[in-house]
């Protein structure tokens, strides 16, 4: 009988023990959880850095604009390739600048610059009338200056200035 009322107190205590464990582990779970959203909110958010990276600024008939949003393509061809890079004009997503250039470095590598304003499209006429010295053109980066006038299909004239280009992608 001794045995018996020994083996029930036994039971009582692991019960108990149980029991306790238990409730502290209903105060840490709350915090695990905390813990847990944390890293993972913390490592998803690197993945964000690279559009702070970049960037196209120009002065468009003497007012800087910037662009975000940019898109790289890399377009191959037989022997070459070619970027085509698309982006929205930061205080307007309406307005966009696109370029199409060489992946390469040098001076004269930006062969067309189509800028539209919200209502008309402005390109370059022919690649000879964009300037442009791509300081780096590589599978990881863009970096270069650029500059253009650009006409519309009604013949309005747009003065591109001191183009600049920082893009990784």
């Amino acid at each position: 009988m001794m045995n018996d009322f020994n083996f029930d107190l036994k039971i009582i205590y692991i019960y108990l023990f149980q029991l306790k464990i238990f409730i502290k582990m209903k105060k840490i779970f709350p915090l695990f959880i905390l813990i847990l959203s944390t890293c993972v909110t913390v490592s998803c958010s690197k993945d964000d850095d690279k559009t702070s990276t970049e960037s196209i600024s120009v002065k468009i008939n003497g007012f800087s604009k910037s662009f975000n949003n940019v898109s790289v393509t890399e377009e191959p061809h037989d022997g070459y390739s070619d970027f085509f890079v698309e982006s929205n004009q930061t205080d307007d997503d309406s307005k966009q600048l696109n370029l199409r250039l060489a992946k390469d470095t040098g001076s004269d590598l930006i062969y067309f610059i189509q800028y539209y304003d919200g209502e008309k499209f402005y390109t370059n006429a022919s690649g000879d009338d964009v300037y442009s010295v791509i300081n780096e053109g590589s599978d990881t980066s863009i970096k270069g200056t650029f500059s253009a006038n650009l006409v519309s299909a009604d013949g309005s004239i747009i003065e591109i200035s001191e183009g600049n280009l920082n893009i990784s992608h």
